[in-house]
């Protein structure tokens, strides 16, 4: 549950004396259930403070002068005595060291105020005490260099901010400390060029970005150093040919794309060169006709489309070339009889469908008879 140190409830009990009074705010409507604690000299809060969790149980306690945070607060984790966070307060703003700490009472993070704002070194570590990130904020913001690290110590990634944002390399690793990534921001977006690495040192891919949008070629690679995939993008969309290899060198796929969609013939190849799919589209990017093959060249299914759905009769087929399946769509939904036959070409089982419900089905004895 969230704790915000604002009044919400204005349910008030009293205990005055000499211009002090004893002020309690509660949860609920009944005054039941106490929020805050605090002493008020004419109607100013003044002296201790006390924060009560809803469930019950001190979340913090502090100083209040002339109806202002004063001096250190102490945050309590729920149900417990433990610690969750100390932080010093002037003239109701947040200054100077604060540290945050785990239920064991381990620092789980040390942070510096300035007039309510992060300013300076923040440290944020593991339960072992490791440290998990560094960095550094100016106004409230991160800026220059972040680090990042694995519950071993091993870096992670660095980057550096400028007025909160990424500007310049960031760099990501393997627990080895070889470059996994290498990626260029301008003002918190990706602008130029992104590497990816294998373990090994090789590199995996490069990517070419313009305002946080893939622009420009792009090209990844097997471990061994062959192509696996290479194209281009405009303005964050594929734009023209795009090729696949197996890491043989061996074609898996060629398409072409028009602002983002594919249009004309995608065909995809087994691993040995045979034509294993070829999907049609129009100029739109909607897929019309899909054509696969079995390994041995014939075809397996037959579909054709309207609209990016599935229309008309669906054919399957078994490698000898004997029709194996029929379904008939419309709007992308089975609609009409599915006639389903073995490889001698002997039908054994109709379906009927009703806008993609079944309502009927035949056997094989049943239609022999």
């Amino acid at each position: 549950m969230k704790i915000r140190l604002v009044f919400l409830l204005f349910l008030f009990t009293h205990l005055s004396s000499y211009g002090q009074e004893l002020v309690r705010t509660f949860y609920d409507d009944e005054k039941r259930i106490v929020r805050e604690v605090y002493r008020a000299v004419n109607g100013v809060a003044e002296g201790e403070y006390k924060l009560f969790y809803e469930e019950g149980g001190l979340a913090v306690i502090g100083q209040l002068s002339n109806d202002k945070k004063e001096g250190l607060f102490v945050d309590f984790f729920p149900n417990s005595q433990d610690t969750l966070r100390i932080i010093y307060y002037d003239n109701n703003l947040k200054q100077g060291p604060s540290k945050n700490y785990y239920q064991s009472g381990a620092i789980s993070q040390e942070l510096n105020y300035i007039d309510d704002k992060l300013e300076g070194e923040i440290i944020s570590y593991f339960e072992s005490g490791i440290i998990r990130q560094k960095a550094n904020f100016k106004n409230n913001k991160p800026e220059g260099w972040t680090f990042d690290y694995d519950p071993e110590g091993n870096l992670l990634e660095k980057g550096f901010y400028k007025e909160g944002l990424l500007n310049g390399v960031r760099e990501q690793y393997y627990e080895d400390g070889q470059l996994r990534a290498s990626t260029t921001y301008k003002n918190g977006e990706i602008d130029g060029e992104q590497l990816n690495f294998y373990e090994s040192g090789e590199l995996r891919s490069r990517f070419s970005y313009r305002r946080g949008y893939q622009h420009g070629p792009t090209i990844s690679y097997y471990e061994d150093g062959s192509v696996a995939r290479k194209g281009k993008y405009r303005r964050g969309d594929p734009e023209g040919e795009f090729v696949s290899y197996y890491e043989d060198g061996q074609l898996e796929e060629l398409a072409k794309y028009k602002r983002g969609y594919a249009v004309g013939e995608v065909k995809s190849y087994y691993p040995d060169g045979t034509l294993q799919e070829v999907s049609t589209f129009n100029d739109a990017g909607y897929i019309q006709k899909l054509i696969a093959y079995h390994p041995n060249g014939e075809k397996e299914r037959e579909v054709y489309y309207r609209n990016g759905q599935e229309e008309g009769t669906a054919v399957k087929y078994f490698e000898s070339g004997q029709i194996k399946e029929t379904m008939p769509f419309v709007r992308g939904t089975p609609h009409g009889t599915q006639k389903v036959y073995n490889e001698s070409g002997d039908l054994v089982l109709e379906r009927q469908f009703k806008e993609g419900r079944k309502i009927g089905e035949i056997i094989k004895e049943e239609i022999n008879n």
